[in-house]
């Protein structure tokens, strides 16, 4: 899912970064968990000062304002992830099919992961809309593409081989014959389904017979686990860049021990060297 984008109308390339947290988990709706915790240590402070029936009351009114806040949040999630799914749109003018530049947008996927890409064009006459999306290895691979992009949402489905952007570009070529002109241009819009949001939980829903909360929460299972595997890679690059830092700062230390004793070296042969040069012109003793 991507968020709303405007790209200009005239042949360029946008950059999408995919991160993997949601702006959800810094939304306002947690900001009553603190205040519960706060709550809690409090009551726990005047826990010897009170009679056993108010400690019993606060201690049932505390897990009832966790549970609360706790579904809350969940219902709130589900609703971020219902209403997130919003597409690029913009406008591309008609060009002639000698010197077309197409317009693209690119999206950095991980390898081996499921991608959907959703798109659509609007009306126009005379005009005809290529769709490509390739990686950005040396070859530039095609992973999908659509010789005349429709008014009506298509769907293409494709799993990377590699890590790397994806890159999606849209071509308006203008019927022959037609010059181009302000007129010529139509809108184009797409928006992309990585990882766990090209499941069909509609169908797994039916298939498993869920109840929407549980529909709910694979979602946000779904989502957990996408979150821990992107984890998992920073944490194997960190661990990779860790052990070349510290390859190659034993490397510099052995250089510099190496230059070191070379420079020693080759100063204590100066000296013997001049005295014996000074010594056989007898201008020293």
């Amino acid at each position: 899912m991507l968020p709303p984008f405007a790209v200009p109308s005239t042949p360029s390339s946008v950059h999408l970064s995919h991160h993997p947290f949601p702006t959800f988990l810094h939304s306002h709706s947690f900001l009553g968990i603190p205040f519960l915790f706060l709550f809690i240590s409090k009551s726990t402070q005047r826990k010897k000062q009170e009679k056993p029936i108010t400690r019993v009351f606060k201690s049932i009114m505390t897990r009832f304002f966790f549970s609360a806040t706790v579904a809350i949040s969940v219902l709130v999630l589900a609703g971020w992830l219902q209403t997130g799914a919003q597409a690029i749109k913009f406008d591309i003018a008609g060009q002639d099919s000698a010197d077309a530049v197409p317009v693209c947008v690119s999206h950095y996927v991980d390898d081996e992961t499921q991608v959907i890409v959703k798109y659509k064009a609007g009306p126009g006459s005379n005009q005809k809309i290529t769709f490509e999306v390739t990686d950005d290895t040396v070859h530039q691979n095609q992973l999908y593409r659509k010789d005349s992009v429709p008014e009506e949402m298509q769907k293409g489905a494709f799993l990377t081989k590699q890590a790397g952007d994806i890159i999606a570009c849209f071509n308006n070529v203008l019927s022959s014959g037609v010059h181009p002109d302000p007129r010529y241009t139509r809108s184009v819009e797409i928006d992309f389904e990585i990882g766990a949001e090209t499941i069909d939980y509609v169908k797994l829903a039916e298939k498993e017979k869920l109840k929407p909360m549980e529909v709910e929460l694979r979602k946000l299972e779904d989502m957990v686990k996408e979150i821990l595997d992107n984890m998992e890679v920073l944490q194997a690059r960190e661990e990779k860049m860790r052990n070349t830092n510290e390859s190659t700062n034993a490397r510099v230390q052995w250089f510099s021990t190496l230059t070191m004793v070379i420079l020693v070296t080759l100063g204590l042969w100066q000296i013997f060297y001049l005295k014996r040069f000074f010594r056989k012109k007898r201008l020293i003793d």
